[in-house]
């Protein structure tokens, strides 16, 4: 059974149903025999098939000479293999089409397999417990491989579940939260690294949104994308570790406008972002420690609208932006929730020119 999840080539054959197709070739085998006995007729002289044999003779003629019981016994030869042969095209046309209904119906057992192992993965996601979340995250990352068609759907129910509202600091982080989003990036991180020894099935050309969303902890280090795929980060709050360490961007746009900077630390290190566009405009570097260490600078960077106003940042190839004003003590969660609080004010909307369509 197929599980690819890629449709066969709509190839239809005139008339579609069968017993016109059955028709159709005998009337076409019916006349070629008829036309062929009348070009052998023709071709003997037009002799006269229903007089008897005469007895030979040297005066008669060659051309005017009934059929002689043996030419007439080959020319019924001749029209019942004209005939034999139609009938095998005709076999071979009744298995065709039947090799093609069946093939049809395995596809459509097939859809319909996907279908409930989606529905039941969707299910899983949305259980209480996070065990049984964790298990939702593998089933719909092992349906979005054997599902072609639909891999970006089920790509898109994973962000969303990212995108959901989640607390860091609230009990439910603590209860197998965290660990369920964990899980989520690192299946995405291995779908996007080039080695086969991570996944054989590559998701690299597909779009990612997690936009307005909260994160603690991720891991996207190694993660490659193509010039079809994007991914935006437009609005996160970042309030963990997360690590972009190695990521490669061939020609693939990646967005972080207007995103808070507010946890331990993002790493950029080594990330290979040229020929691709990356967006920092309004973004906001809160606390904690970014890096973008080693970066190979994209084609265009965008940092428009951006401030730094607390934390450290190492700026790698990028011009550095003004530091934060030196203050009075304060604490990591003072500016964490001042941060915090900033990036939920500015979530307005999207700025046209800097997110994803």
């Amino acid at each position: 059974m197929n599980f690819s999840g890629k449709a066969r080539s709509p190839f239809t054959i005139w008339p579609r149903s069968l017993l016109g197709h059955v028709a159709l070739l005998l009337t076409l085998g019916t006349a070629l025999a008829v036309l062929l006995g009348v070009l052998l007729w023709a071709g003997l002289g037009k002799p006269d098939p229903t007089a008897p044999t005469p007895t030979p003779s040297a005066s008669a003629s060659a051309t005017a000479r009934p059929l002689t019981a043996a030419e007439r016994l080959d020319s019924i030869k001749l029209i019942l293999a004209t005939v034999g042969g139609v009938g095998a095209v005709v076999a071979l046309t009744v298995a065709y089409r039947k090799q093609r209904h069946g093939e049809a119906a395995e596809d459509r057992e097939t859809d319909r397999i996907l279908r409930e192992r989606f529905a039941k993965a969707v299910d899983q996601l949305g259980h209480e417990q996070a065990r049984v979340r964790v298990a939702g995250v593998y089933a719909l990352a092992d349906l979005a491989d054997d599902w072609e068609k639909s891999r970006q759907m089920c790509i898109d129910v994973l962000c969303a579940y990212i995108r959901m509202p989640y607390d860091p600091h609230g009990a439910e982080a603590g209860a197998g939260e965290r660990e369920v989003r964990r899980t989520l990036f690192r299946v995405m991180r291995n779908h996007l690294r080039p080695e086969t020894r991570w996944s054989e099935t590559k998701w690299s050309g597909y779009r990612f949104s997690f936009e307005g969303a909260v994160l603690d902890s991720g891991d996207l280090s190694g993660a490659e994308l193509t010039s079809t795929g994007h991914m935006t980060f437009h609005r996160v709050t970042f309030a963990g570790r997360f690590y972009f360490d190695g990521m490669r961007l061939h020609g693939a746009p990646i967005w972080f406008s207007r995103a808070t900077f507010a946890g331990q630390s993002v790493t950029f290190d080594h990330a290979v972002l040229t020929g691709s566009t990356i967006d920092f405009s309004n973004a906001t570097f809160a606390d904690g420690k970014v890096s973008f260490k080693n970066v190979q600078a994209p084609a265009s960077a965008n940092f428009d609208g951006a401030s730094h106003v607390g934390g450290t940042v190492d700026w790698g190839p990028f011009t550095p932006l003004p530091p934060p004003p030196v203050s009075g003590p304060a604490s990591a969660l003072t500016r964490l929730a001042k941060a915090v609080g900033s990036a939920r004010s500015r979530r307005g909307g999207r700025p046209g020119r800097t997110t994803p369509p």
